[in-house]
């Protein structure tokens, strides 16, 4: 791959993710009380909580091991 090429897509992503994604999901977030972010219908069902904690994994799990490739 063109290095260029891949510099100019990381700042596209880093961009996508710190100006549009992040703050989108702040404001949800912002509008539900901390009982409500952690509430599941049932037992079996993923919180909107424990999705977030999910997201913030899987993120750092690639930036760090994927692009900056530090060990996972």
């Amino acid at each position: 791959m063109n290095n260029d090429f891949g510099k100019s897509y990381i700042a596209w992503c880093r961009f996508r993710l710190l100006n549009q994604y992040w703050p989108r999901v702040d404001r949800c977030l912002a509008e539900l009380t901390e009982e409500e972010v952690w509430w599941r219908q049932h037992e079996t069902n993923n919180s909107v909580g424990n999705l977030v904690l999910h997201l913030i994994g899987n993120l750092g799990q690639f930036v760090l091991s994927g692009v900056g490739g530090q060990a996972d």
